[in-house]
């Protein structure tokens, strides 16, 4: 077994708001966000179960974050059309698993009319391209001001959609959308306490 929870410090000690850790696929990656999201996620459960014995057990640092923060968790690893059209609609189908699991927010109504009418469209998967682009700093605002506690963002694979994109031509299109979506959510985001993304693209092939 290697235990990789020293990982999780790094995170949490690193001088960057958002972190980005692009390495081709079978690296781990996925393992990583996932062990990330169950020792940051706030939860009725308790998970200290599953990091006992293990390096992060014994970080300073790292226990006053442990279950502490709302999380929003999404993968784009399988959204990879040959059009535009069919791109957009896996984002939808992508964040509408992702307002599903927070549904509790719409349920206790106590959500602004025009927040919860958003919110529905996100999570049925019938929301305008403009309402998918505020989807990310949106449900993070709503989650803040719920838990009272900043967010973390974890994205797997966020350059998937894009580099189908470069390869079946829509490029334009996808950078575009991803440019704006990801700015909202991690960009001089008040409710933002860490994002971390995962890719499988060099940098220095990217232009965002």
């Amino acid at each position: 077994y290697v235990d990789k929870t020293p990982f999780i410090e790094g995170v949490l000690a690193a001088g960057a708001q958002v972190v980005l850790l692009p390495r081709p696929r079978r690296f781990g990656k996925t393992v990583n966000l996932s062990m990330l999201r169950y020792y940051l996620e706030k939860s009725p459960e308790d998970r200290s179960a599953l990091f006992a014995g293990l390096a992060v057990a014994s970080s300073e640092l790292c226990r006053t974050h442990f279950q502490r923060y709302p999380v929003i968790f999404m993968s784009f690893k399988d959204v990879k059309p040959l059009s535009w059209e069919e791109c957009l609609a896996g984002v939808a189908n992508v964040l509408g698993q992702t307002y599903a699991e927070h549904s509790y927010l719409l349920g206790e109504g106590k959500l602004d009319p025009a927040d919860a009418k958003i919110f529905s469209a996100i999570r049925e998967r019938r929301a305008a391209k403009s309402d998918l682009l505020i989807a990310l700093g949106l449900l993070s605002r709503l989650l803040a001001a719920h838990h009272r506690e900043k967010v973390v963002i974890l994205i797997d694979e966020y350059d998937t959609p894009i580099h189908a994109g470069y390869t079946r031509g829509y490029y334009d299109e996808v950078i575009a959308f991803f440019r704006d979506f990801l700015s909202g959510g991690l960009k001089d985001n008040v409710h933002l306490f860490k994002g971390v993304l995962t890719g499988i693209l060099r940098v220095a092939k990217e232009s965002l």
